[in-house]
């Protein structure tokens, strides 16, 4: 983690890290677009050892608790996750994962095929 990652001149830090026993810092002084957004977001959870969760749709939110995988769709329309797993709120078991418009699940395990 220590150091530059990236710079946009030589003089100009764009992403910098750096370490200080167990704790670790990101910083980002410009206004990356959406694609170095998601490169920069899989670099710190990386470093983190955090688990992420990908192909989510647009607006669709993920929260791991433990084994257990919430997703919210913030739309008003029907969206589907690569997930799976038994949704604890309905009981049903889910292949992909269909949530409602604005709609919410509680997966276990909550897999991705």
């Amino acid at each position: 983690m220590p150091g530059h990652v990236a710079r946009l001149e030589d003089w100009y830090e764009a992403l910098y890290a750096t370490s200080h026993g167990r704790d670790g810092r990101w910083y980002v002084s410009t206004r990356p677009d959406p694609a170095a957004i998601a490169r920069i977001t899989a670099a710190v959870l990386a470093d983190a050892a955090v688990p992420a969760t990908t192909d989510l749709p647009a607006g669709v939110e993920a929260q791991t608790r433990g084994d257990l995988l919430f997703l919210i769709n913030h739309k008003p329309h029907p969206v589907s996750t690569p997930h799976t797993g038994r949704d604890l709120l309905t009981g049903e078991h889910h292949d992909p994962t269909t949530l409602p418009g604005y709609g919410v699940g509680a997966l276990d395990g909550g897999g991705i095929r």
